[in-house]
């Protein structure tokens, strides 16, 4: 388009052939505005943070509308149960009564404790 206007400028080209660039020039935007469409529509966003299951397609493959992808956990609220020994609940229920408050804490499978308190 600039060097069929340069030359549209210096009389070397006619205007229909300015006029022929300019309408293939705006023919080329709007097929890239119609790529970027499309392409917004390959995204798949979450609504929320989480934790993906197994992912049954592969990149490329070809998807319909209402297929499984796959599923999402949310992990923002977690609840654990455990095994606590009698004497543990004794000691436990004990100190309950007396209005002391204890922390329960969660050791995870690598020895961490899991960050966020339990309530």
């Amino acid at each position: 388009m600039q060097n069929t206007k340069t030359l549209a400028d210096k009389n070397v080209v006619s205007q229909n052939e300015l006029a022929m660039a300019n309408a293939k020039l705006k023919k080329a935007n709007a097929e890239l505005a119609l790529a970027k469409v499309h392409l917004a529509f390959t995204e798949i966003r979450a609504p929320f943070d989480g934790i993906i299951n197994h992912l049954d397609m592969k990149l490329g493959s070809l998807v319909e509308e209402g297929d499984l992808l796959t599923s999402l956990s949310d992990n923002s609220k977690m609840w654990v149960y455990y095994n606590v020994s009698e004497a543990e609940y004794l000691n436990y229920a004990t100190s309950a009564k007396s209005k002391e408050k204890s922390n329960v804490q969660l050791r995870m499978a690598n020895k961490e404790i899991f960050p966020i308190p339990a309530w």
